[in-house]
């Protein structure tokens, strides 16, 4: 070879270094998920070079390509591999990008992309909520999103849903979120099957919430359920048992000590306890335990109490599609036990219970090339059950079953007499036998949602631009039965407790009879509803050079009709929404949104109201000097934002604008005897109801936002902070500074004011140590303390006592300082002003409260009465969330409190 030629060869395979000395190669291998799970349709493209394949169903693929090329591995919802192949079997692990998966953000009508959203928006998918043992979609969000707080009022299977607050309480009428499911408003969300969900987005500020106007401004929580793809089928099946166990429950004492603190009560209370406690006999037996027919000593909680209540899941879904048609059905089922020992012997469950059956399908068609179909149905089955003793249903039952346990004496009554008879005490009380001997009732509850979508692209005529049209038909139906059970009770007694002093005294009462259905509770209509919603909007969405702009414009109304209700007159709404968004060489963002809606709640000429946001955003992170200067930082957001919104739900009393008329039956002779009315005899009027308030409205909040989102690259480090303040006014109340002798109560006003102030925080971590153990960490904490501002109180009211000044649902008593240890410490109880203090409510006794007297009139009354504690709505709330993947195993843990 001369030595032209040889640089001839150099300088060919520096400018072709690929392919100079390229040759064929057969490669194959396989492509599995974090899991070892074979994944199917993983496109494989050679880099630089025409050419490519997808896997098949068993996650395998083959191609020939020349040596020296790379090949791409890309999935949607994965991390997009470039890896060269150095030999012909190449075997490839993708792992889930958490980051892509946020790429689109759900806002209000549509979505986002995650850079350039400025609203204060937080977000959690389907992966965090399965992996949740909750039954409800609501308790499952408990922990998961900063700046939302969760109540559970019950643990009753069917009915523990929980309330939920965005950002503390705003208002004292119904501060609860407005609930969005696929873009139509549902009045819950709590027993949609956590695997249907695609995503939870919960919107916070006026930027994001805006758009729903009169409804916004308490929140929005925003679902959107699970779509199908462009895939062959993919079959998921889960099964989930879990185990509800008590946080606490108190260890009682016995019989025994209960009756001798109750003789030690006696003389505390300087009663005669040798009448009415128990003598020294009486303790001998309850000690000994000899004779458990007339001194009974029963552990209610443990006799009646499981340790656990399980509660069974099931899920069955199927999603994929082909280019025209894409598909996701799901299927599941809820079955949530009580805590409760039940027999099971008399041929029906009367324990607490709750059976849920979802089903769910949605279905994308593309018509034509421009012309999308979407076709969503959803329908559930829930069935509560609970024993039949209480006729306020099975709230009330759970109430008093529990009440039971826990104020029950445990000398009250034996469980069983000699007979066999369940036994009953003074009080008639027996938690076992209202329990399993009384029959059970159920409530049966039937849901059935579905809505028809058009979306129509018209870039042949205006590029960037869209239409789309959506009708939606919602219907419920619910309905209680009752199955009642009669029985005998015995009673043998022997109680010294006056008037029982009579020895031996053997009673039944009742009779045994069969289950049988009880007429009087034929069939109770109970929840009756159908809704008919439609809207229509045009979407455009352009990018010009390093200039991007959005607009939104839409129409929407709806007709909720509850026809088993008095006058059954529908609820109407009707709005429309628009927006505008722009964004700078993906830097500076701008967004404009307002909602103008109208109800039939209010007057006419005060049924529309403008509600219009701003919000403002600087992506610091992708100026060119930052990138430089901070290489590591992968994003750094500063967002900002104000606005206006409403909320309508001001009572539970419609229309307060007009007036009406209430009858009466009242003794007249007195004082009108020309009517003729013999004496003793009543008559019938009539007299003007409610006055009207033609000027009632919504309540308007002007809200702002200041944020900050900062994360540095692979995920180390992400911190978001957000920092919000609220005003609230027009608030309707009772008008309570009205004179009592205007002879008639003044209609309700838009008269109260607060405020709210608080901030968020969270911290996440993440990171890679090797290719099979990753893990993750995730903190936040979030504050919000709102003040009444103006609440209209009458002339007169103690400064301590204003409610003005306090928090919303302030818990107001008296302020104990102490106990009295005898009667020398009560006879010299003295205010701060040296005036003996005494006690309105009863002399106290040594071992009572001192109460502090506050405003030092020497009593202790309704005027001492004062702010003390805190609400029911905490003001702080806390999370942390660990997560551990190593070798297709998964560890995660949530910890949260308030």
């Amino acid at each position: 070879m001369t030595g032209k030629t040889f640089h001839i060869i150099l300088l060919l395979s520096a400018l072709f270094p690929a392919t100079f000395f390229a040759r064929q190669l057969d490669v194959r291998g396989k492509v599995t998920d974090e899991q070892g799970e074979p994944m199917i349709g993983v496109t494989i493209k050679i880099i630089n070079a025409g050419g490519g394949t997808i896997t098949d169903v068993n996650g395998d693929y083959s191609l020939k390509m020349e040596s020296g090329r790379k090949l791409q591995f890309s999935y949607t919802g994965y991390t997009t591999l470039i890896l060269e192949v150095e030999n012909s079997v190449l075997n490839v692990i993708l792992q889930e990008d958490d980051k892509l998966l946020d790429e689109v953000v759900v806002v209000g009508y549509g979505v986002q992309k995650k850079a350039s959203v400025i609203g204060a928006i937080s977000s959690v998918g389907t992966k965090d909520l399965v992996k949740m043992s909750s039954p409800t979609l609501s308790t499952a969000l408990t922990g998961q999103l900063p700046g939302v707080t969760t109540i559970q009022t019950s643990a009753i299977p069917g009915v523990d849903e929980t309330e939920i607050y965005i950002r503390g309480k705003g208002t004292w009428a119904d501060a609860s979120p407005l609930i969005i499911v696929d873009g139509i408003e549902r009045a819950t969300f709590t027993n949609i099957d956590p695997h249907e969900v695609e995503t939870i987005s919960v919107l916070k500020d006026a930027s994001a919430t805006a758009v729903y106007g009169v409804k916004g401004a308490n929140g929005v929580v925003l679902i959107t359920t699970r779509r199908g793809g462009e895939s062959k089928p993919k079959v998921n099946f889960s099964a989930t048992v879990s185990g509800v166990h008590p946080t606490r429950m108190p260890a009682f004492i016995n019989s025994y000590e209960t009756a001798i603190l109750r003789n030690e009560a006696l003389i505390n209370d300087g009663l005669d306890w040798q009448t009415m406690g128990f003598s020294a006999g009486d303790l001998a037996h309850f000690k000994a335990g000899d004779a458990p027919y007339h001194y009974p000593n029963v552990d209610w909680v443990d006799l009646m109490v499981n340790d656990f209540a399980i509660d069974r899941k099931y899920n069955l879904n199927v999603s994929g599609g082909t280019k025209n048609v894409k598909y996701f059905v799901s299927l599941g089922y809820l079955d949530q036990g009580g805590m409760f020992k039940t027999e099971n012997d008399m041929g029906f469950n009367s324990n607490f219970g709750f059976q849920r059956l979802n089903y769910r399908s949605n279905i994308d068609v593309n018509v034509t090339g421009d012309l999308t179909l979407s076709l969503d149905l959803a329908a559930r089955v829930e069935n509560r059950r609970g024993p039949g003793t209480a006729p306020d249903g099975i709230n009330g039952q759970m109430q008093s079953a529990f009440a039971a346990l826990y104020t029950l004496p445990p000398y009250d009554t034996p469980v069983f007499q000699k007979d066999g008879t369940p036994g009953y005490g003074i009080k008639l009380s027996n938690p076992w036998l209202n329990l399993n001997r009384t029959g059970y009732q159920m409530s049966m509850n039937d849901v059935l949602e579905s809505a028809i979508t058009l979306n129509y692209n018209l870039d042949r005529f205006v590029k960037g631009l869209s239409a789309k049209g959506r009708v939606s038909y919602d219907s419920g139906f619910g309905s209680a039965k009752q199955f009642r059970l009669g029985g005998s009770q015995g009673s043998l007694r022997k109680r010294l407790i006056s008037p029982y002093g009579s020895p031996d005294v053997y009673e039944v009462a009742g009779e045994d009879q069969p289950l049988q259905y009880d007429n009087s509770d034929n069939y109770i209509r109970m929840n009756t509803s159908n809704k008919i919603y439609l809207d229509a909007s045009l979407f455009y969405d352009r990018t010009f050079g390093k200039h991007s702009a959005s607009a939104l414009l839409l129409y929407n109304q709806s007709q909720e009709d509850y026809p088993n209700t008095w006058g059954n007159i529908p609820h109407r709404y009707q709005g429309f929404v628009g927006r505008l968004t722009y964004n700078y060489n993906l830097r500076y963002f701008a967004e404009f949104n307002v909602g103008r809606n109208g109800s039939e709640n209010f007057a006419e000429g005060k049924r529309f109201g403008w509600f219009p946001a701003v919000s403002l955003g600087y992506l610091v992170s992708e100026e060119d000097f930052f990138k430089n200067i901070f290489p590591q930082v992968e994003t750094l957001k500063i967002r900002g934002s104000y606005g206006v919104v409403g909320n309508d739900k001001i009572g539970g009393t419609r229309f307060l604008y007009t007036s009406d008329y209430a009858s009466w039956r009242t003794d007249w002779y007195e004082f009108m005897p020309n009517f003729g009315i013999n004496s003793g005899g009543q008559a019938s009027g009539i007299h003007e109801g409610n006055l009207p308030n033609l000027n009632v409205t919504w309540e308007k909040a002007e809200k702002s936002n200041l944020g900050i989102e900062f994360s540095t690259r692979k995920g180390l480090l992400s911190v978001n902070v957000d920092i919000f303040s609220e005003q609230r006014n027009n608030i309707l109340m009772a008008r309570r500074s009205v004179q009592a002798n205007l002879g008639i109560t003044p209609p309700p006003g838009n008269v109260g004011q607060t405020e709210n102030k608080g901030f968020e925080l969270e911290i996440g971590h993440r990171n890679k140590l090797t290719d099979n153990v990753n893990y993750w960490l995730k903190a936040s904490m979030s504050y919000a303390k709102n003040r009444i501002i103006n609440y209209d109180e009458p002339g007169g009211v103690l400064s301590w006592q204003r409610y003005a000044g306090q928090s919303i649902g302030q818990y107001r008593g008296l302020i104990a300082d102490g106990f009295f240890y005898d009667q020398a410490e009560i006879d010299n109880y003295v205010n701060d002003k040296g005036l003996p203090i005494t006690y309105d409510f009863g002399d106290p006794k040594p071992g009572d409260y001192k109460y502090k007297d506050i405003n030092n009139d020497g009593r202790i009354n309704e005027y001492d009465y004062t702010a003390i504690g805190y609400t029911r709505v905490p003001e702080y709330n806390f999370s942390f969330q660990a997560g551990l993947n190593a070798y297709g195993f998964d560890f995660s843990m949530l910890w949260q409190g308030a």
